[in-house]
């Protein structure tokens, strides 16, 4: 899979999980890859590494910093993405 890298971003870093850009390529289009509620999940992953193996840089931002829910426990995913703060607005 893919390498993890910080990004920097405004209030400090956060994990994301690019793809491979193709070998020998200068640049790239790229793509940003969301997460479902479950977190950075093996699936999303996955789709990170197929969208470079087509020739694309793919980003998918680990939202929940590292931390996943099992398929079976929509409750508890539903918890985290509204603990992850994605409704509030920059600066806040």
């Amino acid at each position: 899979m893919g390498e993890t890298h910080r990004i920097r971003q405004q209030r400090g870093h956060r994990p994301g999980l690019p793809g491979h850009a193709p070998p020998g390529a200068a640049s790239t289009a790229g793509i940003i890859v969301l997460q479902e509620w479950w977190g950075l999940v093996d699936q999303i992953k996955r789709t990170c590494d197929r969208f470079a193996e087509a020739g694309f840089t793919a980003l998918a931002p680990d939202l929940y910093h590292g931390k996943t829910v099992p398929l079976t426990e929509p409750d508890e995913a539903g918890k985290e993405m509204m603990a992850s703060g994605w409704r509030r607005r920059p600066g806040t």
